[in-house]
């Protein structure tokens, strides 16, 4: 298990931004489902020119676990039997 918690300081490497980012909220129960961007992070105002084109000036964002710089190859996701989804065939 990974060692975050609110108010840690992560780079984020995303395809929207990239850049420091601080923690403010974790759905740990989400945390291995990366499609429901379960990190919720602040961007500070100084770096909110790191942002694609789209961005109006939001500092609180959603990222995935994958999201997080240097982590997209440590992160093994874990085959519990609870995440197993039968097939339609």
């Amino acid at each position: 298990m990974l060692d975050l918690k609110e108010g840690d300081i992560v780079s984020i490497d995303a395809a929207h931004y990239k850049g420091p980012a601080t923690i403010n909220y974790i759905a740990h129960d989400l945390l291995y489902a990366h499609h429901m961007l379960p990190i919720q992070c602040e961007i500070s105002e100084e770096h909110l020119n790191q942002f694609d084109d789209f961005n109006h000036g939001q500092t609180i964002m959603r990222f995935s676990l994958r999201d997080l710089a240097g982590s997209k190859k440590a992160i093994e996701i874990p085959l519990l039997e609870e995440n197993i989804q039968g097939t339609l065939f």
